[in-house]
């Protein structure tokens, strides 16, 4: 890992920037393959807990799977499905329908890491770390390894440390 300055990171978008601005420490890290890329875990929101079962891992390889397994795509899942909006919000996936048709891993930017919280621990063991920023690509590119529709290529990311609130 590689520490880095404010300075260093002047290209970020201005949300990112301000949740850095908190961080003690920023590291520079490259997920080097996809075990520790598919070990990142997603987040837990209203709106896409069809993708995130209660008490089950949220890792992006389980997430993938689970996708595949419904046999779902992302523009599906940007369409009404006829569930709740708690459990399924179809402008959830809009982002992530544009990212999968337009997907271009040579533009594929860094993503933005926060350590785990115990409860996110306990719900994924094999999790490695939060994806703060950068959600939808990353599980995008999830989605196309699992679907075997990609090779992997490492992955640029920064970890914030402390997470912030």
């Amino acid at each position: 890992m590689v520490r880095r300055t404010r300075a260093d990171l002047h290209h970020l978008h201005r949300k990112v920037e301000d949740h850095l601005g908190h961080a003690r420490e920023i590291f520079e890290v490259q997920l080097l393959d996809s075990e520790r890329y598919l070990a990142l875990v997603w987040p837990d929101r209203d709106g896409s807990r069809l993708l995130t079962p209660a008490d089950r891992p949220r890792t992006l390889g389980d997430v993938a799977k689970r996708i595949l397994l419904n046999d779902w795509t992302f523009e599906l899942l940007s369409e009404d499905m006829g569930r709740p909006v708690e459990e399924h919000d179809p402008v959830r996936f809009t982002k992530a329908r544009y990212i999968d048709g337009n997907f271009d891993y040579d533009r594929f930017d860094t993503l933005i890491l926060a350590p785990l919280t115990a409860e996110e621990k306990a719900q994924s063991p094999e999790g490695n770390f939060y994806i703060y920023d950068g959600k939808h690509r990353a599980l995008v590119l999830a989605k196309r390894l699992a679907a075997d529709e990609e090779t992997y290529k490492k992955v640029p990311a920064l970890l914030m440390i402390p997470r912030p609130a």
